[in-house]
């Protein structure tokens, strides 16, 4: 079965619910209608990443 795609906007704005809005990862599932795995996929994949995001990448 073929996973839907998130797309970025969606992720960006889990990304500032979690680093901006210091949500836990149940609560930013429930505002972005995901689910918790979905959350943590995107939180751990995007550890690498500055946030906040530089002007124009967000």
């Amino acid at each position: 079965m073929l996973a839907t795609r998130i797309p970025m906007k969606k992720i960006i704005e889990v990304l500032h619910l979690k680093y901006e809005a210091q949500l836990s990862h149940e609560k930013i599932a429930c505002s972005c209608q995901l689910t918790k795995g979905a959350v943590n996929k995107y939180v751990s994949l995007a550890r690498c990443i500055t946030w906040p995001l530089p002007e124009g990448g967000g």
